[in-house]
C-alpha cells in the first residue's frame, strides 16, 4: 500500500483517466474503500481512505503505476481547478434556474442541464489528458 499519493480533489480526473485508458473501474465496498480498478491478470485493486489522512487516498500496490502514469501525465492542478470551476459555475446556473421557475418542467430541465454539462467537462478533462499524453510521448 502506498499513503499520500492521490489527493482527494484528485480522484474525479483519475476515473475520467480510467476511461480514457479503458480499465473498468466500480465504486468500493465498505466503509474505507473509495474505488476499485480492475488490472488485467490480477484482482479489484482498491483506492482506499483513511480516518488519519483525510486529505489523501492510500492505493494498493498493483495499481500504482496507473496512479502514477495518471500522476506525470497530467498537470492534476490544472484539471482539478478546471472541474472545480466547471461545476461550481453549473451549481451556480442550475439554483438560478430553479430559482426561476416553479413549473413542474423544472426538475426535467435542470437534469438534462446537468448531463450535458457534466458530459462536457468529461470531454474537456478527456482532451486535456491525451494532449499531456502526447507530449510526454512525443
Amino acid at each position: 500500500m502506498n499513503r499520500n499519493i492521490l489527493h482527494r480533489s484528485q480522484l474525479e480526473a483519475f476515473k475520467v483517466f480510467l476511461d480514457a485508458k479503458g480499465r473498468p473501474h466500480r465504486g468500493g465496498k465498505g466503509e474505507y474503500q473509495v474505488l476499485q480498478v480492475k488490472i488485467p491478470g490480477q484482482s479489484w485493486e482498491v483506492v482506499s481512505s483513511r480516518n488519519f489522512m483525510p486529505d489523501h487516498f492510500t492505493v494498493s500496490s498493483g495499481l500504482m503505476p496507473l496512479v502514477k502514469e495518471f500522476l506525470r501525465g497530467c498537470d492534476t492542478r490544472e484539471l482539478t481547478t478546471s472541474w472545480a470551476e466547471e461545476l461550481e459555475k453549473l451549481t451556480d446556473d442550475l439554483l438560478q434556474l430553479l430559482s426561476s421557475r416553479q413549473s413542474p418542467e423544472a426538475f426535467d430541465i435542470i437534469k438534462s442541464e446537468t448531463e450535458r454539462r457534466k458530459a462536457l467537462v468529461e470531454t474537456k478533462v478527456k482532451r486535456a489528458f491525451r494532449r499531456k499524453r502526447g507530449k510526454i510521448n512525443g
